[in-house]
């Protein structure tokens, strides 16, 4: 490993910390008791170097945010949906997003307790959302689902979706099988709503 790449993953071995860190913080004593002072003491470095990262609290927030629609979208890219017919590719994009809001389910609760409404990734205009429309356009190419508005109905099942994870998350909710009977349930409604 080069300098270049060690120096490189050492910032995100830092960024790592700093974000888990804020998500405790946030999650223990709430967003407003919140500060970059209180996180350079949980985590073990000066308040200086969270600074050379981050300006503010409120950027700190939307970085974690943003690192994770980022993280979410890569990992749905990743999934060949279109070799999957309509249903199947919908079934598995709306448990593939679940399952990947809960893998990092501390980040989420943080954001949802910081109060962060101005998450223009997660708005109508986003690549993931694309890929949900792109399924939903097949489906309804191929005459399996009557939808009306593809990017509309796009947006109702990702906010359904999210929903239901900010119901497990902020429930506290740790029981994997209840967890998943709950969102396989749920997209199973979902996927139901749009079949014709």
């Amino acid at each position: 490993m080069g300098i270049t790449e060690r120096r490189e993953a050492e910032k995100e071995s830092i960024r790592a910390k700093i974000f888990d860190g804020a998500s405790r913080l946030i999650i223990e004593g709430g967003y407003e008791m919140f500060s970059i002072r209180k996180l350079a003491n949980e985590i073990e470095y000066s308040p200086a170097l969270i600074y050379n990262y981050y300006k503010n609290k409120e950027e700190l927030i939307k970085a974690i945010t943003t690192y994770n629609y980022h993280r979410i979208f890569r990992e749905l890219s990743s999934i060949k949906f279109e070799s999957m017919a309509p249903k199947a590719a919908l079934e598995r994009g709306l448990l593939t997003l679940s399952q990947l809001l809960l893998k990092y389910r501390e980040h989420f609760k943080a954001t949802l307790l910081s109060g962060d409404n101005n998450r223009k990734e997660m708005s109508t205009d986003n690549d993931a959302l694309d890929l949900l429309i792109n399924i939903l356009d097949k489906g309804v190419s191929s005459g399996d689902f009557i939808i009306d508005d593809t990017k509309f109905t796009a947006f109702l099942l990702t906010t359904g979706i999210f929903g239901v994870i900010n119901m497990i998350v902020m429930n506290n909710m740790y029981d994997k099988d209840m967890i998943n009977s709950i969102i396989n349930a749920y997209v199973e409604i979902l996927v139901k709503g749009v079949i014709k």
